[in-house]
């Protein structure tokens, strides 16, 4: 799954909360200064939690704003077509 989002204007982020299906997945996030096609990434991969995952990831390494983010969401026990069920996604 992918979730891009433009900001009508440059933002301050300092992390992502979201609730996901049962999976196991990596996320991949790409945070866009304005002016620039060179984002930050962040990255992590959970596996193994119980029931339905809740995540949290802080934004530690800027930018310190961003006109846009890309979420991406890989199922890790998927073959090429997955169904992400994206229960809540919360920016900090």
């Amino acid at each position: 799954a992918i979730v891009e989002l433009i900001f009508p204007g440059p933002r301050t982020l300092t992390g992502l909360v979201a609730d996901f299906a049962v999976m196991d997945f990596t996320w991949t996030i790409k945070l866009y200064p304005p002016g620039s096609d060179a984002p930050v990434t962040y990255t992590a991969t959970y596996r193994g939690i119980p029931g339905e995952p809740h995540v949290e990831l802080d934004f530690d390494r800027g930018p310190e704003m961003v006109s846009k983010m890309r979420l991406e969401i890989k199922d890790l026990n998927a073959g090429e077509r997955a169904k992400i069920h994206i229960r809540e996604l919360m920016l900090r």
